[in-house]
């Protein structure tokens, strides 16, 4: 399945092909070149949960990108340009003596309108301080994604249950539980 029942991703599939192809008709080779699988594109679901602090959600949708293909080190390339977005905009925001607009902050270069609008829904949970800390947490992540030994999805269950704080996320046998033994991933 290319887009499932998301017409607003249909649309903009459409209009992509369209595009690219020009004046000639679209091919199978062109859609099957330009159209991101439902799946695949759901990578950015799994930033927007844990900018939402829903990492139960983001687990999920981690297994299922690991699934997809994706690799450890692509989602935490991504978990890393949210946090950049977000440390972005709250240093906007701290440093204003009044609240810029989303159009204000996006003129600053490598933000795109959209994704300011996103940042600004998700800020309220995010103070310099815990961004910084979290900076950390992602610095000690990829560390060990590189030099661990350990199943990658672990390793995510535990970054993941210490940016929740939740009790569950102690104990090594309440992980092996929660991810259910899955595959080891460690062969990428």
């Amino acid at each position: 399945m290319l887009v499932g029942e998301n017409y607003f991703q249909l649309y903009n599939e459409v209009a992509k092909l369209v595009a690219y192809a020009k004046n000639r008709t679209i091919s199978v080779e062109d859609v099957n070149l330009l159209v991101v699988p439902v799946g695949q594109d759901n990578a950015f679901a799994f930033t927007d949960a844990i900018a939402r602090r829903d990492y139960a959600q983001a687990l999920i949708v981690f297994k299922n990108q690991l699934e997809f293909g994706a690799t450890p080190q692509s989602l935490l390339g991504l978990l890393t340009w949210q946090m950049r977005a977000l440390v972005s905009v709250r240093e906007q925001l701290d440093n204003s003596s009044v609240k810029p607009l989303a159009r204000e902050i996006s003129e600053q270069p490598g933000l795109h309108s959209f994704v300011v609008t996103k940042v600004l829904q998700q800020i309220p949970y995010y103070s310099r301080e815990r961004l910084a800390w979290l900076y950390g947490e992602l610095v000690d992540l990829d560390l060990k994604l590189k030099t661990s030994s350990q199943d990658p999805v672990v390793l995510f269950t535990i970054f993941l249950g210490r940016m929740g704080n939740e009790k569950i996320f102690n104990s090594q046998s309440a992980i092996r539980q929660l991810v259910g033994g899955g595959p080891n991933h460690n062969s990428q």
